[in-house]
């Protein structure tokens, strides 16, 4: 693979599928409603290879040479090696919550952005953006002083 820069990548939550449109290899969920599972019944493991399992992947972007996957209902990121063909879990330990630092937690986090060496995350349910120093691996919350949310009508 030439440069993770020069290649397009994109999710299909639908169909639960990763893409590189210029690799020679596909990342894709498993589906285990197919063998008679529940949506929920996927694994969460660091796998080499093709097939990798994931819930709901919603947001993927590219930094540090690295593609960054929000793992969903998985509650974490994933960090895929495109190189090595290797993923493992990022941050978040798996269980939904909204916790800062190391021992991150996320509630279904969505959308990606990478700017520098940050990497600032759409936390769904917690209705914040999380902000993931690539370096250091800490996770902390935007906050904007001043900042409320709309008072709602009555």
């Amino acid at each position: 693979m030439s440069n993770v820069y020069e290649n397009l990548h994109f999710s299909n939550c639908i169909i639960c599928r990763f893409r590189n449109d210029g690799a020679k290899f596909c990342i894709r969920t498993t589906n285990s409603t197919a063998a008679g599972g529940q949506l929920t019944d996927f694994e969460d493991a660091n796998e080499a290879g093709k097939i990798v399992r994931l819930q709901h992947p919603l947001g993927v972007a590219v930094a540090e040479k690295e593609m960054f996957i929000a793992d969903t209902y998985n509650h974490k990121l994933r960090s895929l090696n495109l190189s090595k063909q290797t993923i493992k879990s990022f941050t978040g330990d798996g269980k939904s919550g909204s916790e800062d630092d190391k021992r991150a937690r996320f509630y279904e986090p969505g959308g990606l952005s990478a700017a520098g060496n940050k990497l600032y995350v759409a936390d769904t349910n917690n209705h914040s953006i999380r902000i993931v120093d690539l370096k250091m691996g800490q996770v902390s919350t935007l906050k904007i002083s001043g900042l409320q949310p709309p008072n709602p009508q009555r």
